[in-house]
């Protein structure tokens, strides 16, 4: 197997943060792509620091890609690192974008529907379901005639039990 001379300095205006991890994230696969890195003149930073200008990442942390996020820093796959050093160029980083299935199944995991939600806050309150019925109750009175007795109104009995309300109806006599 031959391999040929990389130019230390194709990647010399490179500095890089890199966050490579097996897919489950039990393993640390960076010292690789850093070593790579550093033959083609990269400087690599041990830290996500401001000076950072390239992020080389694979089944990485989500704070590390939010950060990169953040602050507009190139981000870039694996794939970027072997291209250079194939090609002895710096290669077009918008060519192999960085993916983070994380983020995607997170996306995912968020599209449940409304409906299957459990409701935390009843539609209608006691003390306005009360009032509703004082309302009524005096509409009732005003609707009846003034000469004629009439007998009392039925009770109402309320029981609110999770956002349903059951309205029980009986006499008072």
């Amino acid at each position: 197997m031959t391999s040929k001379k990389v130019p230390a300095a194709i990647l010399k205006d490179v500095v890089a943060y890199v966050d490579v991890w097996s897919a489950s994230k039990t393993e640390n696969y960076s010292d690789p792509f850093i070593q790579q890195l550093r033959e083609m003149g990269a400087q690599v930073c041990k830290t996500f620091n401001k000076q950072v200008t390239h992020v080389v990442f694979k089944h990485g942390h989500q704070a590390t890609w939010n950060k990169a996020k953040k602050m507009g820093v190139k981000m870039v796959s694996v794939h970027w690192v072997a291209r250079c050093k194939e090609n002895s160029e710096h290669a077009d980083e918008a060519l192999y974008p960085a993916h983070n299935e994380e983020s995607q199944l997170n996306r995912l995991k968020k599209r449940t529907h409304r409906c299957m939600q459990p409701r935390d806050i009843p539609l209608s309150t006691p003390r306005r379901l009360k009032r509703k019925l004082d309302k009524m109750m005096e509409e009732l009175a005003r609707s009846s005639p003034v000469g004629k007795k009439q007998p009392p109104p039925p009770f109402f009995f309320f029981f609110f039990f999770y956002g349903i309300l059951h309205i029980n109806t009986a006499s008072n006599d």
